[in-house]
């Protein structure tokens, strides 16, 4: 597997997960760090912006998966 085809992995499985609760997730960049924005599978608006963050986009997905893990499950 090359790294790109790994990065795009762990993207989609993030995806999925939250796409498994209701919500999607956006990723963006500023001032050079990656953040994940949640929004409700209902309005595709962001509900819940800068949820998680990294270094890298993976890093920032795997975040906000991690930190709604900690909150809600």
């Amino acid at each position: 597997m090359t790294e790109a085809t790994d990065r795009i992995a762990r993207l989609r499985a993030v995806d999925d997960w939250f796409g498994e609760r209701g919500f999607g997730i956006v990723l963006t960049i500023e001032d050079g760090e990656h953040w994940a924005h949640l929004f409700p599978k209902t309005s595709l608006m962001i509900a819940v912006p800068k949820y998680g963050r990294g270094a890298t986009p993976e890093l920032a997905a795997e975040s906000a998966r991690h930190r709604y893990e900690v909150e809600q499950d």
